[in-house]
C-alpha cells in the first residue's frame, strides 16, 4: 500500500492536517463518528450513566474519543497512522484550538486531511465532539472482519506494515 500526501502548493504555515492523500492499493474501513462515551452503551441512552464520559471539557472528551476510535481500528488491525480523512464534529469552534492541541498529540507527524465542522448540537446535551474516520489497510493482509460481523480473537490477527507515505506536489491539468 503506498499513502502520498498532496499539496497544491507548499503551505505557508504549520497545518494540522494535509489537503489530500493518495491511497494506493488499499482496503477501506469506515469509522463510523465516535464521541467520548464508551463504544457499547446502554440504548437508549442513560444520562446519569455517560456523565463521566462528558467530564474536562473539550481536551478531555476528544481524548476519550480517540482513544474509542483506537479500539475500532485496533479490532481490524489498523492504527492511527492508516488513517486517510477525518470529519470532526464539534459544537463550539472557539474550542478548535485546545481540541487541535490533543489531536496533533494523537497524530503526531502523520496529517491525514479533514474537515472541521461546527454543529449547535450533538446526540448527548453536554458532548462537544464527534469524530469519524476512514482508514486504509493493505490490499494483500487478511483483515479480521468476517461474515456476519464477527471478528478474529484478539492477538490473532496480522499487523499490517506501517504504510508508505510519501509527498507530492499537485500540478493542475489545463
Amino acid at each position: 500500500m503506498k499513502i502520498t500526501t498532496v499539496h497544491p502548493r507548499t503551505p505557508e504555515y504549520p497545518m494540522p492536517f494535509v489537503p489530500a492523500m493518495l491511497v494506493e492499493g488499499a482496503r477501506y474501513l469506515f469509522v463510523a463518528g465516535c464521541g467520548p462515551v464508551p463504544l457499547y452503551h446502554k440504548h437508549p441512552h442513560d444520562p446519569g450513566l455517560e456523565r463521566a464520559s462528558f467530564e474536562g471539557g473539550i481536551r478531555e472528551q476528544t481524548r476519550r474519543t480517540f482513544e474509542n476510535i483506537k479500539l475500532v481500528l485496533e479490532a481490524a488491525g489498523a492504527t492511527l497512522n492508516n488513517v486517510v480523512r477525518v470529519l470532526i464534529f464539534i459544537t463550539d469552534p472557539e474550542l478548535q484550538n485546545d481540541f487541535n492541541e490533543i489531536y496533533q498529540k494523537q497524530f503526531g507527524s502523520h496529517l491525514p486531511p479533514r474537515t472541521f465542522v461546527t454543529v449547535p448540537a450533538l446526540v448527548h446535551k453536554d458532548m462537544l465532539v464527534e469524530i469519524e474516520v476512514t482508514a486504509a489497510l493493505p490490499a494483500n493482509i487478511d483483515g479480521p472482519a468476517r461474515a456476519g460481523g464477527q471478528s478474529r480473537a484478539r492477538g490473532t490477527r496480522n499487523r499490517p506494515a506501517a504504510p508508505q507515505n510519501t509527498s507530492r506536489r499537485a500540478v493542475k491539468q489545463r
